[in-house]
C-alpha cells in the first residue's frame, strides 16, 4: 500500500523528565485531538461485548457491540479462557463487529478453562512488547498476517519468569505481575501525567525501553496505569543498573528518526491502517483510522 512519513509526530515535544523510583520518565506534549473511543475495560464493564477463545493459540474473538470506536494498544494482556495471552498489535474497532484478533500465548502449559476472556490491567513490559514488534513486523512484511514467533515470545516469558524468580506451574507471565504486584503498584502511584501530555517514553538500568505516543491526552490517561506496570516490570529486572539522565539526547535521536522515517503501510488488523518501521536500531508501529488520522504510535528498540 506504499510508504508515508507519519506528519502527526512532527510538532511532539519532550518534557522534563522525572524519576519514578529507578524508572526515568518523559511526558511527550503535543496537539490533542478529542478522540471518544472506549477500551476492552469499558466495554467488559459495561457489557458490550465479550472476548472469546477461538481455540487456537493465534487468534481469539471479539464480539464488540457497542456504538462508540474502540481501541486496543499492542501488548494489553488478556487472562482467562484456555491460556492468557497478548494482543499482537494496536486495534482500531470504528463500529461494532464480531471478528477473530491476532494473540500470543503468555502461558505454556495451560489448555483449559472457560472460553472468556477478562481484562488483566496490564500491559505486558517493554521488552516482551519490542519482541513482538518486531516479530510481527516481519510477519505483516511477508505474509500480511499479525502473527508472531510464538516460540520467541515463550522463551521471552520463560525467561522474565526466572529473572525475577517467580515460580509459575504454568508459565504464566501474568504470575510475575501478581507476585511483584505491590512493588508494582507503587511504580503506579509515583508516575502521575499532566492533562496536556499525549505519549510517554520510559528508560531504566541505562536501556531504552519504549515510546508510546496516542492521538489524544484522554487516551494516553486512560492507558497509562498499564503502560506503567508494563514499564515496572523491566524496572525491577534492571533495578541494579544506574540509569542517567543520558536518555534526553539518546530520546532526541529516537525522535528525529522516527520523524524521518519512512513506514510501510498495511490494512489493519480490524480497521484502519497499520504502520510499520523497521531500522537498524528501532522498530516501530502505528495505527491509523479509516481518515488516515494517527491514532497510536509504538517505538522499541530492535529485537533480532
Amino acid at each position: 500500500m506504499g510508504n508515508v512519513r507519519i506528519k502527526e509526530i512532527v510538532d511532539i515535544e519532550i518534557g522534563e523528565p522525572f524519576w519514578a523510583r529507578n524508572l526515568l520518565i518523559y511526558p511527550l506534549k503535543g496537539p490533542s485531538d478529542e478522540l471518544s473511543a472506549l477500551t476492552i475495560d469499558e466495554m467488559l464493564e459495561n457489557n458490550l461485548g465479550e472476548i472469546l477463545d477461538s481455540g487456537d493459540v493465534s487468534s481469539a474473538i471479539i464480539d464488540y457491540r457497542g456504538n462508540e470506536p474502540m481501541f486496543i494498544l499492542d501488548g494489553e494482556a488478556i487472562v482467562g479462557a484456555l491460556q492468557n495471552r497478548v494482543f499482537n498489535t494496536a486495534i482500531w474497532f470504528e463500529s461494532s463487529k464480531r471478528t477473530t484478533v491476532p494473540v500470543s500465548c503468555i502461558e505454556e502449559f495451560r489448555w483449559s478453562g472457560s472460553r472468556v476472556f477478562a481484562s488483566s490491567g496490564i500491559s505486558v513490559n517493554p521488552k516482551l512488547r519490542a519482541t513482538l514488534a518486531s516479530s510481527v513486523t516481519r510477519s505483516v512484511k511477508i505474509t500480511g498476517r499479525f502473527y508472531s514467533n510464538q516460540k520467541v515470545v515463550w522463551s521471552s516469558v520463560g525467561y522474565k519468569l526466572s529473572a525475577m524468580r517467580v515460580d509459575s506451574p504454568t508459565r504464566s507471565l501474568h504470575d510475575a505481575f501478581t507476585a511483584l504486584g505491590g512493588e508494582i503498584e507503587r511504580y503506579v502511584k509515583e508516575i502521575d501525567i499532566a492533562d496536556d501530555v499525549i505519549g510517554i517514553a520510559a528508560f531504566a538500568g541505562g536501556e531504552f525501553l519504549s515510546v508510546d505516543i496516542f492521538r489524544s491526552n484522554e487516551l494516553m490517561r486512560k492507558f497509562k496505569d498499564k503502560l506503567v506496570r508494563g514499564f515496572a516490570l523491566d524496572a525491577i529486572e534492571l533495578s541494579s543498573k544506574q540509569t542517567s539522565l543520558m536518555g534526553d539526547e539518546e530520546l532526541k535521536k529516537i525522535m528525529d528518526r522516527i520523524r524521518s522515517a519512512e513506514f510501510e503501510v498495511f490494512k489493519g488488523a480490524v480497521d484502519g491502517s497499520d504502520l510499520r518501521y523497521i531500522g537498524d536500531e528501532l522498530v516501530a508501529a502505528g495505527l491509523t483510522d479509516s481518515s488516515n488520522r494517527l491514532l497510536h504510535l509504538s517505538i522499541f528498540p530492535k529485537v533480532d
